[in-house]
């Protein structure tokens, strides 16, 4: 048996995903209300990422190996704000100036979060953050060109 662990940031029962976690076998599910305080820490959305990987850090410590946890960030999440005016590197007016910021400050999350997990037998799939990504490319490119024909 596996321990299997899934964390969102997001409100319970953001897009019915608890439902299908629980239909998956999934034992222990976490969302923003179970951040001691998440009004203080959160956005329109849920919780911040760096709040959100912090909390799922010290969750996955107390699962035995091996196991399957599954993180669900919420910060890239339209309208694209930050928690801080340190992550405003980009001009909130400019066409992608929100979103880049956005994907600094959750980059910068993950990757305190990989630094903090010192990697070794346990591997880590971020699921979520690649298929930002891959959304942000699809749109950016694909749809630019298409509508250039």
């Amino acid at each position: 048996d596996y321990d299997m662990l899934f964390l969102s940031g997001y409100f319970e029962g953001s897009a019915s995903i608890d439902s299908f976690m629980k239909s998956m076998g999934i034992q222990k599910e976490l969302n923003q209300n179970d951040f001691p305080d998440f009004k203080k820490i959160s956005h329109i959305w849920g919780v911040w990422d760096e709040y959100v990987f912090d909390r799922f850090y010290q969750e996955i410590k107390k699962l035995k190996e091996p196991f399957l946890a599954i993180i669900e960030p919420s910060t890239t999440h339209s309208p694209h704000n930050v928690p801080a005016k340190k992550w405003q590197r980009y001009d909130i007016k400019s066409k992608n100036g929100s979103w880049k910021n956005v994907l600094r400050y959750s980059d910068a999350a993950l990757g305190e979060f990989i630094k903090k997990t010192k990697v070794s037998t346990t591997y880590l799939i971020i699921g979520i953050v690649v298929l930002v990504l891959i959304g942000f490319l699809v749109k950016k490119y694909l749809f630019k060109n298409a509508k250039k024909k």
